[in-house]
């Protein structure tokens, strides 16, 4: 208008909008611009002082959440659509610490309904059981919220207040928001510890492994009649506090004991948490736990077995004809005062206590010790300051102790026999009992117990299975006609012994051929059908090596010779299509040739045949071979290689 203009536009707003104040009395034109003219604004505003509207009353609500339903649409409306809609709001204030949003509203003499901006709303609780806060500074679409206290309790009734007031800070109008508080009833208070124990500071109990702190902390748990529990360790309704019997063992800080020095003279702390909100008290004890001395040290057998952990080892005399002394080692439990035993033998320092005479034990560190002359000792030990010495002491006994068993072991394939190459070696397992009922597992392997001086080894097939007492080692040097006995007798005058039965079945070396079964012994006899003259049947494959897959066989010649008054060829299958066997021509023979331009099969055991024997008549019977030919040809080079014949 010509005249001053009716209204302002204050600054737009962190929203984008902007806001129009009524400042005096006329007519204002609001024209909102667009690149777009259909989206463009041109409209009038008129300030007149005929139409001042009184408060009727001012209206507020606490709640927790808004739940809105209604002819809502779903993700759009067009222009001119009729929508109407419901909301409800929720107040559920059932817990300490639950917020409510508080929101206010007057209604004029004229009828309508119109919010009170946050920003001219006052709210006061009318119980110490809410807190109230206004919007945060700054922050767009803030409200006033109420919170419940941590001292709050079951009340409802108008327990805010609302003013609306002015720029001027004057009051428009007052009002009040109702308000329930439905708490859960306290049903009691728990007390835990985060230790059973603790030892005072310093006490070797506090030393690994034994472990224990010299602290534990305390929580408080309350619980509720809703079925809900809340730690309330650090709420200032609750007092903690030592009993007065603890006092001088222990001090409390924030929910932290620290046992004192002295701690040892007090059997437990016990710390009490009282209550006088919620009239309770409850407690908890924890035991003081202290190191006491000495050490308990035991000796048993070395090296260990299963078992011999509880075997004493009061005294070491020589093992059978070797001279040489039993070993034990020496273990170390710490007995704390409330009758806990711990292990300790890894952190603690063993050593022979000195003879005025002469050297009796000798120390091989780790805690194992051996004889080294007849007499006495302790065996002492030293862990966190504390010490002690074996109980009885050991004894060194020049009487030897004679082997009264001895048990051998040796690697078989699933058939129950020993493989591999001609000339390899395999080691026994060795196992002896002593007369004073200790064990000596492994005994082929104990560098300073030589299995020599203990056994001697004798195998009834040297030429096929060569067994020596130094190490325990067996040589494979044939096949064995069935199994052959090693044979395993001590050398004291005991006269322990046992037998094992071993088959030797050899593989083939590279470029070499393979006769008899794969696995277990290398010729199996069992019945013949229909009764056979000797009565006995054997089938037996020839396999030949070349060395690699990558080596693939192209030719070869292998005779087989067998003894016609034993032994008879019954049949002979081929196993690859280029292969070609002949028997009984002669008699004495087994001939099988092969020859392919296509080489397409290599390894270590690569199937030429299958042939059955018949047992003809009772005795010994020796079977050899000769390898005339055997070719392979590399498959990514077509390189050939020969077998020696």
């Amino acid at each position: 208008s010509a005249a001053a203009c009716a209204v302002e536009r204050e600054a737009p707003s962190a929203g984008g909008g902007a806001r129009i104040v009524a400042v005096a009395e006329g007519v204002a034109s609001l024209v909102v611009p667009s690149a777009a003219p259909w989206l463009g604004l041109d409209t009038t505003v008129r300030v007149t002082p005929n139409g001042a509207r009184d408060v009727v009353h001012l209206r507020g609500a606490a709640f927790t959440a808004a739940v809105f339903g209604g002819d809502l649409p779903g993700a759009s409306a067009g222009a001119g659509d009729a929508l109407s809609a419901t909301a409800r709001l929720e107040q559920m204030l059932a817990a300490e610490g639950a917020v409510a949003t508080v929101l206010a509203w007057a209604h004029l003499s004229d009828g309508s309904v119109v919010p009170v901006p946050p920003a001219q709303l006052r709210v006061t609780s009318r119980t110490p059981s809410l807190a109230v806060a206004p919007p945060a500074s700054g922050e767009e679409g803030g409200a006033w919220t109420a919170a419940v206290s941590p001292w709050a309790v079951s009340e409802q009734g108008m327990l805010l207040d609302l003013a609306w007031v002015d720029t001027a800070n004057e009051t428009v109008a007052t009002g009040r928001v109702p308000v329930r508080l439905d708490l859960p009833d306290f049903l009691g208070l728990a007390l835990s510890a985060s230790a059973a124990r603790a030892a005072p500071p310093g006490d070797a109990a506090t030393a690994p492994p034994a472990s224990l702190d010299d602290h534990f902390r305390v929580t408080a748990v309350a619980s509720f009649a809703d079925g809900t529990a809340r730690e309330v360790t650090a709420d200032p309704r609750l007092e903690l506090s030592l009993a007065a019997n603890a006092s001088a063992c222990a001090s409390l800080a924030g929910g932290t004991v620290q046992l004192s020095a002295g701690a040892g003279a007090c059997a437990a702390v016990e710390v009490v948490a009282r209550s006088s909100f919620w009239g309770a008290e409850a407690r908890v004890s924890v035991a003081v736990v202290a190191a006491t001395a000495p050490l308990e040290v035991s000796l048993s057998p070395w090296p260990a077995y299963a078992g011999s952990a509880a075997v004493l080892a009061a005294t070491l005399r020589p093992i059978g004809a070797s001279g040489v002394y039993q070993r034990a080692v020496a273990s170390a439990v710490l007995v704390l005062s409330d009758g806990t035993r711990v292990h300790v033998t890894s952190r603690t320092a063993f050593a022979a206590a000195a003879n005025e005479t002469a050297a009796v034990l000798t120390s091989y560190g780790a805690g194992v010790f051996g004889g080294a002359a007849p007499g006495a000792a302790w065996v002492e030990a030293s862990w966190a300051g504390v010490a002690g010495r074996s109980s009885p002491p050991v004894v060194v006994s020049s009487e030897p102790l004679a082997l009264t068993d001895i048990a051998l072991a040796l690697p078989l394939d699933p058939g129950g026999a020993v493989t591999g190459t001609l000339g390899s070696a395999r080691t026994l397992g060795v196992d002896l009992v002593l007369e004073d009922g200790t064990l000596v597992i492994g005994a082929q392997s104990l560098p300073w117990l030589p299995l020599s001086s203990l056994v001697s080894l004798v195998s009834s097939q040297p030429a096929a299975l060569d067994a020596s007492a130094e190490g325990g080692v067996v040589v494979l040097r044939g096949n064995t006609v069935g199994s052959a006995q090693v044979t395993a007798t001590s050398l004291d005058a005991g006269g322990a012994s046992t037998t094992l039965d071993a088959a030797v079945n050899l593989d083939a070396l590279p470029g070499d051929i393979d006769v008899g079964a794969s696995a277990g012994p290398q010729l199996t006899w069992v019945p013949a059908p229909g009764g056979a003259a000797g009565g006995y049947r054997a089938s037996m494959g020839v396999s030949a090596n070349t060395g690699s897959s990558d080596e693939q066989l192209a030719n070869f010649q292998v005779d087989l010779s067998i003894d016609p008054a034993h032994v008879r060829a019954l049949a002979c299958t081929p196993l690859l299509p280029w292969v070609v066997c002949t028997i009984n021509d002669p008699p004495s023979r087994v001939r099988l040739v092969g020859d392919t331009a296509s080489p397409s099969v290599g390894g270590g055991a690569v199937p030429l045949a299958t042939i059955v024997l018949d047992a003809v008549g009772p005795g010994p019977s020796a079977m050899g071979g000769w390898v005339g030919e055997l070719v392979s040809v590399n498959r990514a080079s077509g390189r050939e290689s020969r077998g020696s014949p």
